[in-house]
């Protein structure tokens, strides 16, 4: 695996578990990088930081994926990962069949968002090392989540900054164009294909609460 190594001093925010290096903290390469391949990031001194993925092109060249050393990047890291953010999801969500499951950095899977919709996903992919990782990902999500389909919805600006091509479509199962969903015993129609950022505002369940004491009546649409 590539080893990168940091300037003297540069290594203080990854110590602190910031998730970002950044293309001005690099000191030297053990060999050419490849953009989106995996790497271990070390101080100027050679002690092991973390392991992450690296764009060299990209302003934010490498982002972090684990702290741990002894955490290898495969199949069993993304279902654990998944595991975990589903976990913490049914701790916090409550009266919905709706939320964001996979937030990027939030839950150590930066560059890579994925919201649940009832009995289907749809995710978005930014940067080149989470795209060179969607295979392991989808097949995490398959095996924890068990969604009927899941949807891809990358076509945001950013992955220009890649050097990404947008794509939507299906990449799992079957998906409709639009579900229903539940929050607070309101339902919603969500426009999964062709409709805006990944079908949903999730972060406005509180307001849309609010809407519907104020101003929703029984049997309105």
């Amino acid at each position: 695996m590539l080893q990168v190594s940091l300037k003297r001093g540069r290594e203080r925010r990854v110590r602190g578990f910031h998730p970002w290096v950044y293309r001005g903290d690099i000191l030297s390469y053990s060999r050419k990088p490849k953009p989106g391949e995996l790497c271990v990031v070390r101080d100027y001194k050679g002690s092991f930081l973390a392991k992450g993925y690296i764009n060299p092109e990209s302003y934010i060249a490498i982002r972090i994926l684990t702290f741990r050393r002894e955490e290898n990047i495969d199949r069993s890291f993304f279902e654990k990962r998944v595991r975990e953010a589903l976990n913490y999801r049914k701790k916090v969500v409550s009266n919905s069949d709706a939320y964001r499951l996979i937030h990027s950095e939030a839950d150590y899977l930066p560059g890579f968002i994925a919201d649940k919709y009832g009995d289907f996903v749809v995710i978005q992919v930014t940067t080149l090392g989470m795209d060179m990782l969607k295979k392991e990902l989808v097949e995490a999500l398959i095996s924890v989540v068990s969604p009927k389909g899941i949807y891809e919805k990358s076509n945001v600006p950013a992955r220009e900054l890649e050097g990404l091509e947008p794509f939507e479509g299906i990449i799992y199962g079957e998906v409709p164009e639009r579900v229903i969903i539940e929050e607070n015993s309101i339902k919603f129609y969500v426009q999964i294909v062709g409709g805006q950022k990944t079908g949903l505002f999730l972060d406005q369940r509180e307001n849309k609460l609010l809407f519907a004491r104020e101003f929703v009546k029984e049997g309105d649409r």
